[in-house]
C-alpha cells in the first residue's frame, strides 16, 4: 500500500513540474493548433500542385502532428508528456544561455527605462534568432535539416525541398515536434 501511495504522489509531481516547466498555457494550445493549421493550408497546397511530393518529410510529420493532436485532446502537456518530449525541447531551451539572447532579454526586460524603443521590433528580432538557433541545434542532432531560409520568397516550399532527405525514424520525428513546441511556447518569451 505505501508503495503504491508513494508512486502516486512521484507521478503527481513528475506531472506537475513537466506542467510547470512547460509553462503552457490554453493560448500556447490554441497557438499551437492555428499555427499547424496554417502551414498545412500551405503545404496541402504545395502537394496538391505537385510541388512538394506527399512523402516529404516535413509534410509527413505535420501531418502526422495534425492527426496527433486531437488525440491529446489539443492539450501540449498531454501531448509533451506522451510523446517524451520534455527533454528535447530543454535542449532549445539552452539557446537562452548565448551571450547574444541575454543581451536581447535583459535589454527588453528593461525597455521601460527607454521609451524611444520599440518593443515589438525586438521581440520580432529575439523570435527570429531564437528559431534559427533552435533550427542549426536540430540540424547539428539531425544533419539532413535544413533550417528555414531567411527571406526566401517561396520559404514553406524550399523549406520542404531541402528537407527531402530528412528521417522519418521515433527519434528524427520527436526532435521535430519538440522544435514545433519551442517554436509556439518559448520563442517570444521575454519574462
Amino acid at each position: 500500500m505505501n508503495k503504491l501511495f508513494i508512486a502516486m504522489i512521484a507521478m503527481c509531481t513528475i506531472f506537475t513540474v513537466t506542467a510547470m516547466e512547460l509553462e503552457i498555457t490554453k493560448e500556447h494550445n490554441e497557438n499551437f493548433a492555428k499555427e499547424l493549421s496554417d502551414v498545412l493550408v500551405v503545404s496541402n497546397k504545395l502537394v496538391q500542385d505537385n510541388i512538394v511530393p506527399a512523402s516529404n518529410p516535413i509534410y509527413v510529420m505535420y501531418s502526422k502532428i495534425e492527426q496527433d493532436f486531437p488525440r491529446f485532446d489539443n492539450d501540449l502537456v498531454k501531448m509533451v508528456k506522451e510523446k517524451s518530449l520534455q527533454f528535447r525541447i530543454n535542449q532549445y531551451k539552452t539557446i537562452d544561455s548565448d551571450p547574444v539572447i541575454q543581451y536581447m532579454l535583459k535589454e527588453m526586460r528593461t525597455e521601460g527605462r527607454n521609451k524611444d524603443r520599440d518593443f515589438a521590433i525586438a521581440l520580432s528580432f529575439l523570435r527570429t534568432n531564437r528559431l534559427l538557433r533552435a533550427q542549426l541545434q536540430l540540424q547539428k542532432k539531425q544533419p539532413a535539416f535544413s533550417p528555414l531560409w531567411i527571406g526566401a520568397e517561396n520559404f514553406r516550399a524550399d523549406f520542404m525541398l531541402n528537407n527531402q532527405r530528412y528521417p522519418l525514424d521515433e527519434s528524427a520525428i520527436r526532435d521535430f515536434i519538440a522544435l514545433c513546441v519551442y517554436q509556439v511556447v518559448y520563442s517570444e518569451k521575454v519574462g
